[in-house]
Order: structure tokens, then C-alpha cells, then sequence
């Protein structure tokens, strides 16, 4: 069911508690997410939990979501970069459910008896309308990656000290019969393709 006039203004009026207590709730909720779900750890970087720069993120986007509630097309280009990174991880509709039950526990804890079970009700709406619009634009990534959906492994063939700066890696697949890279839009292949690959080999 799509969200009631009513179910909007709840969304809207708990936007300043969010912007107070938002990284407090982002931040429960991928500590408890990633203990409680292990294998999300390759989903999650380490490296941006510990200086918190996921958890203030997500509590930004939270925040947007609800400021837009009324008008979602304003987030499109967020929607469309966030779709690319989570392909490129292979996010799957199963998981969509997992963040959800662990985002609004998160959202309950942190603001207390202000998150009425009106207001639990509206955001699981809204966070289920989300999640459907993420799902049906990955589902087309997917379709479009030519057999590039899950995890390839690859060698490092060769490293090149370009400057003292820059070092390039060349890579080759461990399968030999591996199908080429789909085609991608200048610049994608840093962020749709990046992370499909798992390097199993360093050259001596």
C-alpha cells in the first residue's frame, strides 16, 4: 500500500529528531546489522564504519528521503548513483529486508517512546517503498551486466609504479573462459565493476 496523506506528515514532522539523533540510529544500526549478519560484512567498507563516514551517510539520506517524501523524483541522480554502487556489490532483494527490520529497531532504540508505533508504521512504508524502487532499478543493472552478477576471481599479472603517486594493476581472470566486461558509460567501470572483482593472487 503506498503511503496515506496522513503517513507523509508523520515522515515530515519526525525529520528534526532525525537530523538530531540520525548518525546515533545509523550508527546501532550497522553495528547491530553486521554482528547479527556476518556474511553483510563484504557489503559494508571497514574501513568507512570506523571513521563513520557510512553511518553519517545513510543518516543524511534518511533525512533527504523524508524531506523529499512528497516529490521522490528530486532524488533520482542519489537514487540512480546509490542503484550503481549497490549492483556493483551485488546487492539482492533479500537483503532489502534485512536493513529494514534492522533500520527501524535501530530508529525505535534511539528515539524512544517519540517513535510511536504510527510513526514505526509510516517509516516501514515508506523504507518498503524505497527498497521496491532499488530493487526494480538493480534488477535492470543485472540484466544489462551480460552474466557479470556475482563475484569473479582475478590475478594481479603485473604492477606498474607509474609515479610516486600512482601505481597501476594489471589484472586477468583465475577462469580462463570468463566473459568479457559488459559495456559501461565513461567513468562506471569505477563504480559499477570496481568491486566485482576479488583478487586471489599477488605476482612475486
Amino acid at each position: 500500500m503506498p503511503l496515506t496523506v496522513q503517513q507523509k506528515e508523520l515522515i515530515k514532522a519526525s525529520i528534526p529528531a532525525l537530523k538530531e539523533h540520525g548518525n546515533e540510529v545509523t550508527k546501532i544500526f550497522y553495528e547491530k546489522l553486521i554482528e547479527d549478519n556476518p556474511p553483510l560484512k563484504d557489503i559494508f567498507n571497514y574501513s568507512n564504519q570506523v571513521n563513520q563516514h557510512q553511518p553519517r551517510a545513510l543518516a543524511a539520506a534518511v533525512c533527504a528521503y523524508a524531506a523529499n517524501i512528497d516529490n521522490l523524483s528530486a532524488l533520482s541522480g542519489a537514487v540512480d548513483l546509490i542503484c550503481n554502487k549497490h549492483a556493483s556489490l551485488f546487492v539482492q532483494p533479500e537483503h532489502y529486508e534485512i536493513v529494514g527490520k534492522y533500520l527501524l529497531a535501530a530508529m525505535g532504540e534511539i528515539l524512544g517512546d517519540a517513535f510511536t508505533p504510527e510513526l514505526q508504521e509510516a517509516w516501514a512504508v515508506a523504507y518498503g517503498d524505497l527498497a521496491t524502487i532499488f530493487i526494480r532499478k538493480e534488477a535492470d543493472l543485472y540484466k544489462h551486466a551480460k552474466g557479470w552478477t556475482d563475484w569473479k576471481e582475478f590475478r594481479i599479472a603485473r604492477k606498474v609504479q607509474e609515479s610516486k603517486e600512482i601505481t597501476s594493476f594489471y589484472l586477468e581472470p583465475v577462469d580462463e573462459n570468463i566473459k568479457p566486461l559488459p559495456p559501461f558509460m565513461p567513468g562506471q567501470v569505477s563504480v559499477l565493476y570496481k568491486s566485482s572483482v576479488r583478487v586471489c593472487e599477488q605476482p612475486d
